[in-house]
């Protein structure tokens, strides 16, 4: 595979550093970041000083557009060209397992304090990792491990993904409704500034991830909560998905949604990748 880094990006015309050490991969059009990231770790995984070289900082894979973005649960993310920020950030977490699940809120935490000092807006958090603004969805986060991305003192690689919606752009008919923008006005802020400081947020917040404090302001910003949602939950024993109504209620110091019973009589623990969440 052909890696050409860099040390800056440039999505507009304007050329951004991030303030954390890292290499860049610049594509106009790829498939998907995340999809990338996966090969080039695959591809070094079994050669240890090879990986020490290629991620002995952290990997950023940005595009202008992708052709297959996915988000969770297989979803696809769309992700048109010359509107939005598409990246992928490859970490040696050196975290211990238990912590890996609050990656994705970590993330969540991290982007919408980037957006909201580049562009003055303040985002809320959609459980588990989604961004809204005006009731639409304006960034996605898809947080991929694997056991095959374990180095040999056992610390974890993670692929990070990371889809932003900055501008208008052509979305598909079925997500015109629900997919929003940071801005109405293209080319209002610099993309390649917003990018610079999501990957310096994210990196800075995984490296030095404070639970606690982490999850304070992710419930601070969690919009869901006090809300009468629908569920869609997946992990029933025959596999086939249910809905049912209820409350959002708070969020538990390991990253569950905790959600009460329209009567009140029952509460019930969500984690991430087993449900899905949609405002009624």
């Amino acid at each position: 595979m052909d890696f050409r880094s860099f040390t800056t990006l440039a999505l507009d015309g304007i050329t951004a550093e991030p303030k954390t050490g890292c290499r860049i991969v610049l594509f106009d059009e790829i498939d998907s970041t995340n999809n990338y990231a996966k090969k080039l770790l695959a591809e070094n995984i079994a050669d240890q000083d090879e990986l020490a070289d290629v991620f002995g900082q952290p990997v950023v894979i940005v595009a202008n557009s992708q052709t297959s973005g996915r988000g969770r649960l297989g979803r696809e993310f769309s992700s048109p060209a010359d509107s939005g920020i598409y990246l992928s950030i490859v970490l040696n977490t050196k975290l211990e397992s238990a912590s890996l699940p609050l990656l994705t809120m970590a993330t969540s935490v991290a982007t919408r304090r980037a957006i909201e000092s580049v562009c003055n807006i303040s985002p809320s958090i959609k459980w588990v990792n989604d961004l809204y603004l005006k009731d639409k969805k304006i960034c996605g986060i898809l947080l991929e491990t694997a056991n095959s991305f374990y180095a040999s003192d056992n610390s974890a690689f993670v692929v990070i993904g990371i889809g932003i919606n900055c501008f208008p752009g052509s979305f598909p008919e079925e997500l015109r409704e629900i997919a929003g923008s940071i801005s109405d006005t293209p080319n209002s802020f610099s993309r390649s500034e917003l990018a610079a400081k999501v990957i310096d947020e994210v990196v800075s917040e995984v490296y030095n991830l404070d639970p606690a404090s982490m999850l304070n302001e992710y419930r601070e910003h969690c919009f869901i909560l006090g809300r009468n949602v629908t569920v869609t939950d997946f992990a029933n024993e025959n596999g086939s998905p249910r809905n049912f109504l209820a409350r959002a209620v708070g969020i538990s110091d390991n990253g569950a949604l905790i959600v009460e019973s329209m009567d009140g009589s029952q509460r019930i623990s969500l984690f991430s990748g087993g449900v899905s969440v949609n405002l009624d």
